[in-house]
Protein backbone atom coordinates (compact mmCIF):
# COMPACT_ATOMS: atom_id res chain seq x y z
CA UNK A 1 0.00 0.00 0.00
CA UNK A 2 2.84 2.39 0.87
CA UNK A 3 4.55 1.71 -2.46
CA UNK A 4 1.27 2.37 -4.30
CA UNK A 5 0.85 5.74 -2.57
CA UNK A 6 4.47 6.63 -3.32
CA UNK A 7 3.94 5.78 -7.00
CA UNK A 8 0.76 7.88 -7.16
CA UNK A 9 2.56 10.80 -5.51
CA UNK A 10 5.43 10.53 -8.00
CA UNK A 11 2.98 10.51 -10.92
CA UNK A 12 1.16 13.59 -9.63
CA UNK A 13 4.49 15.38 -9.25
CA UNK A 14 5.41 14.46 -12.82
CA UNK A 15 2.06 15.64 -14.13
CA UNK A 16 2.22 18.95 -12.28
CA UNK A 17 5.69 19.75 -13.60
CA UNK A 18 5.21 18.55 -17.15
CA UNK A 19 3.48 20.48 -19.90
CA UNK A 20 1.44 17.63 -21.34
CA UNK A 21 -0.99 19.97 -23.09
CA UNK A 22 1.76 21.45 -25.26
CA UNK A 23 3.03 17.97 -26.11
CA UNK A 24 -0.51 16.81 -26.95
CA UNK A 25 -0.92 19.81 -29.26
CA UNK A 26 2.34 18.87 -30.97
CA UNK A 27 1.03 15.30 -31.30
CA UNK A 28 -2.06 16.59 -33.11
CA UNK A 29 0.18 18.72 -35.35
CA UNK A 30 2.10 15.58 -36.35
CA UNK A 31 -1.06 13.50 -36.76
CA UNK A 32 -2.81 16.12 -38.91
CA UNK A 33 0.33 17.35 -40.66
CA UNK A 34 -1.08 16.88 -44.17
CA UNK A 35 -3.99 19.18 -43.25
CA UNK A 36 -1.85 21.94 -41.70
CA UNK A 37 -2.84 24.49 -44.35
CA UNK A 38 -6.53 23.67 -43.95
CA UNK A 39 -6.93 23.81 -40.19
CA UNK A 40 -6.01 26.13 -37.34
CA UNK A 41 -5.23 24.91 -33.83
CA UNK A 42 -5.41 27.40 -30.98
CA UNK A 43 -3.93 26.27 -27.64
CA UNK A 44 -5.41 27.49 -24.36
CA UNK A 45 -8.28 29.39 -26.02
CA UNK A 46 -9.51 31.88 -23.41
CA UNK A 47 -13.31 32.00 -23.11
CA UNK A 48 -13.85 34.82 -20.61
CA UNK A 49 -12.19 37.33 -18.30
CA UNK A 50 -12.11 34.79 -15.47
CA UNK A 51 -9.54 32.84 -17.44
CA UNK A 52 -11.68 29.84 -18.38
CA UNK A 53 -10.01 28.30 -21.38
CA UNK A 54 -10.25 25.43 -23.85
CA UNK A 55 -7.17 23.18 -24.01
CA UNK A 56 -7.18 23.13 -27.81
CA UNK A 57 -9.56 24.70 -30.30
CA UNK A 58 -9.24 23.13 -33.76
CA UNK A 59 -10.97 25.06 -36.55
CA UNK A 60 -11.39 23.81 -40.09
CA UNK A 61 -10.80 26.62 -42.57
CA UNK A 62 -13.10 24.75 -44.96
CA UNK A 63 -16.02 23.23 -42.99
CA UNK A 64 -16.46 20.39 -45.51
CA UNK A 65 -12.86 19.20 -45.03
CA UNK A 66 -12.71 15.50 -44.11
CA UNK A 67 -9.75 14.45 -41.99
CA UNK A 68 -8.74 10.84 -42.55
CA UNK A 69 -8.27 9.70 -38.96
CA UNK A 70 -10.53 7.66 -36.68
CA UNK A 71 -10.42 10.34 -34.00
CA UNK A 72 -11.51 13.03 -36.49
CA UNK A 73 -14.40 11.32 -38.31
CA UNK A 74 -16.97 13.43 -36.48
CA UNK A 75 -14.98 16.67 -36.40
CA UNK A 76 -16.94 19.74 -37.45
CA UNK A 77 -15.85 23.28 -38.22
CA UNK A 78 -15.33 24.19 -34.55
CA UNK A 79 -13.74 21.47 -32.41
CA UNK A 80 -13.32 21.81 -28.66
CA UNK A 81 -10.63 19.39 -27.45
CA UNK A 82 -9.91 18.62 -23.78
CA UNK A 83 -6.78 16.66 -22.84
CA UNK A 84 -6.59 14.73 -19.58
CA UNK A 85 -3.13 13.50 -18.57
CA UNK A 86 -2.60 10.03 -17.13
CA UNK A 87 -3.55 10.96 -13.55
CA UNK A 88 -6.34 13.45 -14.31
CA UNK A 89 -9.89 12.47 -13.40
CA UNK A 90 -12.60 12.00 -16.00
CA UNK A 91 -15.96 11.75 -14.27
CA UNK A 92 -19.45 13.08 -14.91
CA UNK A 93 -18.51 16.51 -13.51
CA UNK A 94 -15.45 16.82 -15.74
CA UNK A 95 -17.65 15.83 -18.70
CA UNK A 96 -20.17 18.54 -17.70
CA UNK A 97 -17.37 21.12 -17.44
CA UNK A 98 -16.16 20.40 -20.98
CA UNK A 99 -19.74 20.63 -22.28
CA UNK A 100 -20.01 24.00 -20.48
CA UNK A 101 -16.87 25.14 -22.33
CA UNK A 102 -18.51 24.15 -25.62
CA UNK A 103 -21.72 26.06 -24.84
CA UNK A 104 -19.76 29.09 -23.65
CA UNK A 105 -17.70 29.03 -26.84
CA UNK A 106 -20.88 28.93 -28.94
CA UNK A 107 -22.27 31.96 -27.07
CA UNK A 108 -19.31 34.12 -28.09
CA UNK A 109 -20.16 34.44 -31.76
CA UNK A 110 -20.47 37.99 -33.18
CA UNK A 111 -24.26 37.54 -33.49
CA UNK A 112 -26.97 35.10 -32.47
CA UNK A 113 -26.25 31.57 -33.69
CA UNK A 114 -23.14 32.66 -35.57
CA UNK A 115 -21.69 29.35 -34.41
CA UNK A 116 -24.53 26.84 -34.94
CA UNK A 117 -24.57 23.60 -32.96
CA UNK A 118 -24.25 21.73 -36.26
CA UNK A 119 -20.78 23.27 -36.73
CA UNK A 120 -19.46 22.09 -33.35
CA UNK A 121 -17.85 18.98 -31.89
CA UNK A 122 -16.44 18.26 -28.44
CA UNK A 123 -13.64 15.75 -27.79
CA UNK A 124 -12.17 14.54 -24.50
CA UNK A 125 -8.94 12.53 -24.52
CA UNK A 126 -7.84 10.28 -21.69
CA UNK A 127 -5.47 7.33 -21.72
CA UNK A 128 -7.52 5.04 -19.46
CA UNK A 129 -11.06 3.81 -19.96
CA UNK A 130 -13.44 6.09 -17.97
CA UNK A 131 -15.69 3.35 -16.62
CA UNK A 132 -17.42 5.44 -13.95
CA UNK A 133 -18.03 8.34 -16.32
CA UNK A 134 -19.62 6.06 -18.91
CA UNK A 135 -21.80 4.46 -16.23
CA UNK A 136 -23.02 7.90 -15.09
CA UNK A 137 -23.60 9.10 -18.65
CA UNK A 138 -25.72 6.05 -19.40
CA UNK A 139 -27.70 6.68 -16.21
CA UNK A 140 -28.61 10.11 -17.57
CA UNK A 141 -29.73 8.66 -20.88
CA UNK A 142 -26.62 8.79 -23.03
CA UNK A 143 -26.00 6.16 -25.68
CA UNK A 144 -22.33 5.14 -25.91
CA UNK A 145 -21.12 3.85 -29.29
CA UNK A 146 -17.66 2.48 -30.07
CA UNK A 147 -17.22 2.75 -33.88
CA UNK A 148 -13.41 2.52 -33.87
CA UNK A 149 -10.82 1.23 -31.38
CA UNK A 150 -10.49 3.78 -28.59
CA UNK A 151 -13.20 6.09 -30.01
CA UNK A 152 -16.47 6.40 -28.08
CA UNK A 153 -19.36 8.57 -29.28
CA UNK A 154 -21.60 9.97 -26.53
CA UNK A 155 -25.04 10.47 -28.05
CA UNK A 156 -28.36 11.75 -26.77
CA UNK A 157 -27.29 14.51 -24.39
CA UNK A 158 -26.12 17.40 -26.56
CA UNK A 159 -27.16 19.04 -29.86
CA UNK A 160 -23.63 18.53 -31.24
CA UNK A 161 -21.42 15.42 -31.56
CA UNK A 162 -19.32 14.44 -28.55
CA UNK A 163 -16.63 11.79 -28.33
CA UNK A 164 -14.33 10.41 -25.67
CA UNK A 165 -10.97 9.03 -26.84
CA UNK A 166 -9.33 6.27 -24.82
CA UNK A 167 -5.65 6.47 -25.69
CA UNK A 168 -4.88 3.01 -24.37
CA UNK A 169 -7.19 1.48 -26.99
CA UNK A 170 -6.22 3.61 -30.01
CA UNK A 171 -4.27 2.05 -32.86
CA UNK A 172 -0.66 1.96 -31.56
CA UNK A 173 0.76 2.42 -35.06
CA UNK A 174 -1.17 5.57 -35.95
CA UNK A 175 -1.28 7.13 -32.49
CA UNK A 176 2.13 6.31 -31.02
CA UNK A 177 2.71 10.04 -30.46
CA UNK A 178 0.01 10.00 -27.76
CA UNK A 179 1.20 6.79 -26.13
CA UNK A 180 4.83 7.84 -25.61
CA UNK A 181 3.76 10.79 -23.44
CA UNK A 182 3.03 8.33 -20.64
CA UNK A 183 5.49 7.23 -17.96
CA UNK A 184 6.57 3.62 -18.57
CA UNK A 185 6.05 3.98 -22.33
CA UNK A 186 6.49 0.79 -24.33
CA UNK A 187 9.66 0.29 -26.37
CA UNK A 188 7.62 -0.51 -29.48
CA UNK A 189 5.65 2.75 -29.21
CA UNK A 190 8.88 4.74 -28.97
CA UNK A 191 10.31 2.94 -31.99
CA UNK A 192 7.09 3.49 -33.97
CA UNK A 193 7.15 7.19 -33.21
CA UNK A 194 10.83 7.37 -34.17
CA UNK A 195 9.95 5.90 -37.57
CA UNK A 196 7.10 8.40 -38.04
CA UNK A 197 9.30 11.31 -36.96
CA UNK A 198 12.09 10.40 -39.38
CA UNK A 199 9.76 10.51 -42.40
CA UNK A 200 9.68 14.30 -42.60
CA UNK A 201 12.55 16.83 -42.67
CA UNK A 202 10.39 19.95 -42.38
CA UNK A 203 11.66 22.30 -39.64
CA UNK A 204 8.19 22.97 -38.19
CA UNK A 205 7.45 19.24 -38.18
CA UNK A 206 10.66 18.54 -36.30
CA UNK A 207 9.86 21.28 -33.79
CA UNK A 208 6.64 19.43 -32.97
CA UNK A 209 8.58 16.16 -32.78
CA UNK A 210 11.05 17.82 -30.44
CA UNK A 211 8.25 19.03 -28.15
CA UNK A 212 6.86 15.50 -27.92
CA UNK A 213 10.24 13.92 -27.27
CA UNK A 214 11.11 16.44 -24.56
CA UNK A 215 8.11 15.29 -22.54
CA UNK A 216 8.50 11.62 -23.40
CA UNK A 217 12.19 11.54 -22.50
CA UNK A 218 11.60 13.49 -19.28
CA UNK A 219 9.12 10.89 -17.96
CA UNK A 220 10.92 7.84 -19.44
CA UNK A 221 14.61 8.61 -18.83
CA UNK A 222 15.60 5.05 -17.96
CA UNK A 223 13.80 3.60 -20.98
CA UNK A 224 15.45 6.00 -23.43
CA UNK A 225 18.88 5.47 -21.82
CA UNK A 226 18.50 1.72 -22.22
CA UNK A 227 17.25 1.98 -25.83
CA UNK A 228 20.18 4.21 -26.76
CA UNK A 229 22.59 1.59 -25.41
CA UNK A 230 20.82 -1.36 -27.03
CA UNK A 231 20.11 0.22 -30.39
CA UNK A 232 22.78 2.45 -32.07
CA UNK A 233 20.25 3.44 -34.74
CA UNK A 234 17.86 4.66 -32.05
CA UNK A 235 20.64 6.65 -30.42
CA UNK A 236 21.54 8.35 -33.72
CA UNK A 237 17.88 8.96 -34.58
CA UNK A 238 17.19 10.62 -31.23
CA UNK A 239 20.29 12.74 -31.59
CA UNK A 240 19.12 13.90 -35.01
CA UNK A 241 15.50 14.43 -33.96
CA UNK A 242 16.52 16.40 -30.89
CA UNK A 243 19.42 18.18 -32.59
CA UNK A 244 18.13 21.61 -31.58
CA UNK A 245 18.01 20.52 -27.95
CA UNK A 246 21.49 19.02 -28.10
CA UNK A 247 22.83 22.15 -29.81
CA UNK A 248 21.12 24.37 -27.24
CA UNK A 249 22.44 22.27 -24.37
CA UNK A 250 25.95 22.40 -25.86
CA UNK A 251 25.72 26.16 -26.34
CA UNK A 252 24.51 26.66 -22.77
CA UNK A 253 27.26 24.38 -21.45
CA UNK A 254 29.85 26.37 -23.41
CA UNK A 255 28.43 29.62 -22.01
CA UNK A 256 28.59 28.26 -18.47
CA UNK A 257 32.15 27.06 -19.05
CA UNK A 258 33.17 30.46 -20.44
CA UNK A 259 31.52 32.24 -17.50
CA UNK A 260 33.27 29.93 -15.05
CA UNK A 261 36.57 30.54 -16.82
CA UNK A 262 36.03 34.31 -16.68
CA UNK A 263 35.14 34.13 -13.00
CA UNK A 264 38.25 32.03 -12.35
CA UNK A 265 40.39 34.56 -14.24
CA UNK A 266 38.90 37.33 -12.10
CA UNK A 267 39.70 35.40 -8.92
CA UNK A 268 43.26 34.74 -10.09
CA UNK A 269 43.73 38.44 -10.95
CA UNK A 270 42.37 39.45 -7.57
CA UNK A 271 44.71 36.94 -5.88
CA UNK A 272 47.71 38.27 -7.80
CA UNK A 273 46.71 41.83 -6.94
CA UNK A 274 46.46 40.94 -3.25
CA UNK A 275 49.85 39.22 -3.40
CA UNK A 276 51.34 42.32 -4.98
CA UNK A 277 49.78 44.49 -2.29
CA UNK A 278 51.17 42.22 0.43
CA UNK A 279 54.60 42.31 -1.20
CA UNK A 280 54.56 46.15 -1.29
CA UNK A 281 53.47 46.35 2.33
CA UNK A 282 56.16 43.88 3.40
CA UNK A 283 58.80 45.92 1.55
CA UNK A 284 57.61 49.16 3.12
CA UNK A 285 57.63 47.50 6.52
CA UNK A 286 61.19 46.26 5.94
CA UNK A 287 62.41 49.73 4.95
CA UNK A 288 60.65 51.28 7.95
CA UNK A 289 62.29 48.76 10.26
CA UNK A 290 65.71 49.57 8.87
CA UNK A 291 65.15 53.28 9.35
CA UNK A 292 63.99 52.81 12.92
CA UNK A 293 67.02 50.61 13.60
CA UNK A 294 69.36 53.41 12.66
Amino acid sequence: MADHKKSDSKRKTLSNKTNYHAAFLSSLEILFWQYREQITMVPEKILNVEGIRIDILLIKKEPSLEIDSDIARIFREHNIIEYKSFDDALNIDVFAKVMAYAYLYKSQGPKANAIPFSSMCATIYRHRYPRNAFRALKFYGAVIENPYPGVYYVKGLNPFPVQILVGKELDPYEYSMFRILLPNAFDDDIRRFKDIAMQNNNAAYHKSVDNILQISVSVNKETYARLRKEDPDMCEALRELMKDDFDKATEEANKRALKAEQELDAVIKERDSLRQTVHVLEEQNRILSLQLGK
